[in-house]
């Protein structure tokens, strides 16, 4: 179900659509809208996907927090964060189209450079960096770079013509539907890096789990980039292991300065 819980008085599309997706973690979604505030009044649209059994609340959320941008709320429990997301991609309006998570900010300082990157591109994907967190400390930058396999969604820019022509995520998977819709995307279409950080996320997520099916899921994105199998198979079900082990029996920070070291300055 849609509705439009704040309306711009502009008739003229928006540049950009931001979908949001929340379920049940109130806190956390009203710091993402919040990160949203920085935006040009006008210049975009919020789309709520939201999967919480009980919709009061997030509406309540969203009239409370002012944004100056036309806000659409979509009510669609018990999705999965992926099925929301697409039900998102259906009622996008905006030349651009970006996902954020309950929980991801955007960094305000950065709302000046985007807009700017987002009307004078001639790319259709824009990649920027962005910092990944754990409770609420920054431990490094995910670099923006060509090179690398796994795009964090919070820095990457999509023009919509990209989803029309190659359509939504797989919602079969469970974590990394994005990533192969991206390993599709970033062969077809031109892409504009920017060593700006442009939003936050924290780094306690599913992803982060030792589960078999979403350690599989990575195996499989590293394969399809052809990655060596003893390597993949090392990063995808060792080294989880190993970095689960760590995190739980020792201690967070020893992971954190592991993964500074290795992608950050």
């Amino acid at each position: 179900m849609e509705r439009a819980l704040s309306s711009s008085t502009d008739d003229q599309l928006p540049l950009l659509s931001i979908i949001v997706c929340v379920k049940d973690d109130q806190e956390a979604f009203r710091a993402t809208l919040e990160s949203l505030a920085a935006l040009p009044v006008g210049s975009s649209e919020v789309i709520v996907s939201d999967g919480s059994e009980d919709r009061r609340e997030t509406e309540a959320q969203i009239n409370e927090i002012k944004l100056g941008l036309e806000v659409r709320y979509l009510w669609n429990p018990p999705l999965g964060v992926y099925p929301a997301i697409n039900e998102g991609l259906r009622c996008v309006r905006g030349e651009w189209v970006y996902v954020l998570n309950s929980g991801d900010l955007l960094i305000h300082a950065s709302a000046g450079s985007l807009f700017c990157a987002l009307g004078e591109s001639t790319s259709d994907i824009l990649l920027f960096q962005v910092s990944c967190i754990r409770d609420g400390t920054p431990v490094f930058e995910s670099k923006a770079d060509m090179r690398s396999i796994f795009w964090p969604h919070q820095g990457v820019f999509l023009r919509h013509k990209i989803h029309r022509q190659l359509g939504f995520y797989n919602e079969g998977f469970k974590v990394v539907a994005d990533q192969v819709f991206l390993h599709m995307a970033r062969a077809r279409y031109s892409t504009s890096v920017f060593k700006e950080v442009i939003a936050e996320y924290d780094l306690r997520g599913i992803s982060s789990g030792t589960d078999l099916r979403i350690r599989k899921e990575f195996w499989l994105v590293r394969k399809m980039h052809g990655v060596n199998p003893l390597t993949n198979f090392f990063w995808s079900y060792v080294r989880p292991i190993i970095r689960g082990l760590i995190d739980r029996f020792l201690s967070p920070r020893i992971v954190d300065a592991y993964l500074k070291r290795r992608y950050g300055d």
